[in-house]
């Protein structure tokens, strides 16, 4: 089947901007497929890969942006064929990733604006929010739709958030995205990275990094590590080994301040370094 390819004369994030409200402006240009510039493209899914990944007709691949979504861990995730057949409208966001993939908000109806797949999904447990670098009003919908997924239990909602005491159920995530939550025991510094401990030990215990590049970050956005222990956090992103289960943090996105636990029960947490931690 013919796919066509239209470029609005909009720049990228005030495009997507405008799309997230259901409605794009601009004038319609011809693209050569595969263009940097390129920005819309209307196509038909032919399958999905695998986790979010979405192949289209004419053979290129589609990373679905804003979401992570995978079946594996007992997470329910995307239907194998559920999306198969539909005709799409997709805002290219970037340049294809390393991968080769277009990252893109997709649109399968009208009237739901151009990250209406992505909220669907959202709403009905089968993806979670990812840190992506997203439009904000796009972002809005989908933080939105994860919570209305959420508060109806939805989906891989009822899995998430581990229990980040729980270093066994995070180590069956390593090499996939999760969703955690629990109190920061204490709080390690290195010169290179921040750690946000959920154990007393830390080679077997749950850990979250922060890294000395996203300090700054985290701080503007009212989350300095050191201001958390004692605290209940929920944070989110790819489980790997380093002693215990660990979750890399670059962006504030990935880490939510869920609750004071030092105001709630006027206890003191311990900040200290790596060097000083116990055994």
């Amino acid at each position: 089947m013919a796919v066509a390819l239209l470029l609005f004369a909009l720049p990228g994030p005030a495009r997507a901007e405008a799309a997230c409200g259901g409605e794009m402006a601009g004038t319609a240009q011809e693209s050569p497929q595969g263009s940097p510039q390129e920005s819309s493209i209307v196509g038909q899914i032919v399958r999905r890969v695998e986790g979010s990944d979405l192949r289209l007709a004419d053979g290129r691949l589609v990373r679905l942006a804003g979401i992570v979504a995978q079946d594996e861990g007992g997470v329910p995730g995307l239907p194998a064929d559920g999306l198969a057949g539909h005709r799409v409208s997709l805002t290219v966001l970037d340049v294809p990733d390393r991968y080769g993939r277009l990252v893109a908000l997709v649109q399968t109806g009208p009237d739901e604006g151009a990250a209406g797949l992505q909220v669907r999904l959202l709403e009905q447990g089968l993806a979670v929010l990812a840190p992506d670098s997203v439009p904000a009003g796009c972002r809005t919908r989908l933080v939105e739709a994860e919570r209305r997924g959420r508060i109806a239990q939805a989906g891989v909602w009822q899995v998430f958030p581990l229990d980040a005491r729980d270093a066994a159920a995070l180590a069956r995530f390593s090499g996939r995205f999760a969703v955690l939550a629990g109190e920061v025991v204490r709080v390690g510094r290195t010169q290179a990275r921040d750690y946000l401990d959920f154990g007393r030990q830390w080679r077997k215990d749950v850990t979250v990094e922060v890294p000395r590049a996203s300090r700054a970050a985290f701080s503007g956005a009212g989350k300095d590590s050191q201001r958390l222990v004692m605290h209940r956090i929920e944070a989110r992103g790819l489980i790997f080994a380093s002693g215990g289960p660990a979750l890399e943090a670059w962006t504030p996105e990935q880490m939510d301040d869920v609750e004071p636990a030092a105001a709630r029960e006027g206890r003191a947490g311990r900040i200290l370094t790596r060097e000083g931690d116990e055994p």
